[in-house]
């Protein structure tokens, strides 16, 4: 059959509301994935720190996580998993302009696409994708560094600083955050390690799966 995919986008107008997404991709046997809205052309759906987590609160409340590749979230679950935000690390982005960029929101020009093909894997070690996986020096020190590294790059390039943390740090406020995820069986998803995103699934009653 054909794999089937439910994509929403957290954002400050659903956050709350995205439980009821999760039980319909059961029912009708589809794949549930939530990315974050980033504020490419306006602010006005980004969501508050508070609207945040307590979205993802109310999702993992509901349904099971497969696995997140946001930086933030896996560091604060306390999964550990990655290696920093995959964009100037594990991935590239090709523009219609036929240009290499480390990020879909990336703000340069990037590389000719001819680069890609003379140097391969050595366009990683060109300035846009060591930029892109440059620590932010106030991360730096940070119990969390190795897995979140800064956090989500794009959404750091769209809030205006790419040196300055994840605006959704709870570490640089200085905060405590308690948030927890029941680990959930789910499928190996096309994009699942190469972009800011998170895959879920719950059992037929509207609860984690085991």
């Amino acid at each position: 059959g054909v794999e089937i995919t439910i994509i929403s986008v957290m954002m400050r107008t659903n956050s709350q509301r995205l439980p009821q997404i999760a039980r319909l991709a059961h029912e009708h046997g589809a794949n549930f994935r939530v990315n974050v809205y980033q504020p490419v052309k306006s602010d006005a759906f980004s969501m508050t720190y508070e609207q945040f987590w307590d979205g993802w609160r109310r999702l993992f409340d509901t349904a099971g996580l497969v696995t997140t590749t946001e930086p933030i979230v896996n560091a604060m679950l306390g999964l550990n998993s990655l290696s920093g935000c995959a964009c100037g690390r594990r991935t590239i982005r090709v523009t219609p302009k036929r240009r290499v960029i480390p990020c879909v929101y990336w703000q340069g020009n990037g590389l000719p696409l001819e680069r890609l093909w003379e140097q391969g894997e050595a366009i990683l070690q060109s300035n846009d994708f060591c930029a892109a996986r440059q620590v932010p020096a106030a991360c730096r020190g940070c119990a969390f560094e190795a897995s979140c590294a800064g956090g989500c790059v794009g959404r750091r390039l769209l809030a205006g600083d790419i040196a300055a943390p994840d605006p959704y740090c709870p570490i640089i406020r200085q905060e405590t955050l308690s948030i927890s995820a029941r680990m959930a069986r789910g499928k190996a998803l096309l994009k699942s390690g190469s972009a800011c995103t998170t895959i879920l699934s719950v059992d037929g009653h509207g609860r984690a799966q085991p």
